[in-house]
C-alpha cells in the first residue's frame, strides 16, 4: 500500500488494479461525487459499494453489465 498510496497508515483490505505493464488503473479509494474518497477495499456502506462498482466498471473491461449487476446484488445482500 505504501508503494501505491504513499501513506504509512494501513487501511486493509486495500485493492489496487494494475495494467499488464504495472500501471495503476485504479484503487479502492475511488471518489464518489464530490466526497473525499474512503477505502472501499471491503465495501459495506452504500457509498463504498457505489465507489467499488464504479472502480470495477472503469477498470474491469472484461466485466459485462450483468456481471457488475450481479456483484452489486451480492454486495448489497450482505448488509
Amino acid at each position: 500500500m505504501l508503494s501505491y498510496r504513499h501513506i504509512k497508515d494501513r487501511d486493509i483490505p486495500y485493492v489496487v488494479i494494475l495494467s499488464p505493464s504495472g500501471k495503476v488503473l485504479g484503487d479502492s479509494y475511488e471518489k464518489v461525487g464530490e466526497k473525499i474518497p474512503s477505502n472501499a477495499g471491503y465495501p459495506q456502506t452504500p457509498d463504498e459499494i457505489l465507489a467499488y462498482l464504479k472502480l470495477i466498471r472503469r477498470t474491469g473491461k472484461a466485466f459485462s453489465d450483468k456481471d457488475v449487476d450481479s456483484l452489486k446484488i451480492y454486495l448489497t445482500s450482505k448488509n
